[in-house]
């Protein structure tokens, strides 16, 4: 029982280290810690893992989708850190939901004339009287 119970732990915390993400969507100039303090910039459809560091700048974002559970993360500006670490605060964003479509073919639309009101001052103030 107890060998079950440290394989199962092993594997819980194993599993998020081999994670793969794909990177659906950037705004501004993202990039990844390829060495210490050495930067490049991630690019749309690249694959991170979850140990990648990345620094989002201010007035970007980063949008990335899990690989095998299709979960999506939005990372906004000011996030600097490993993946996994950001993924504990980030939103998730679910995708759901049914699209239909509607058939407006056999409606009619008709438009009329629309009533306007307007007035100029110049009128109103001939004729209305003033008291000094």
């Amino acid at each position: 029982m107890k060998k079950l119970f440290l394989v199962l732990l092993f594997c819980l915390i194993i599993t998020p280290i081999f994670a793969q993400y794909t990177v659906t969507a950037i705004q501004g100039n993202v990039q990844k810690e390829v060495r210490p303090n050495q930067w490049q910039a991630v690019t749309l459809n690249e694959v991170l893992n979850a140990q990648t560091v990345i620094q989002v700048p201010i007035g970007g974002r980063i949008t990335i989708r899990h690989n095998s559970t299709s979960a999506v993360y939005s990372f906004p500006a000011t996030s600097v850190g490993m993946i996994m670490d950001l993924i504990e605060t980030a939103p998730r964003i679910r995708i759901s939901g049914n699209v239909s479509t509607t058939d407006t073919s056999a409606a009619r639309r008709t438009v009329g004339a629309v009533q306007t009101a307007s007035a100029r001052a110049s009128d109103a103030a001939a004729e209305v009287e003033f008291e000094e």
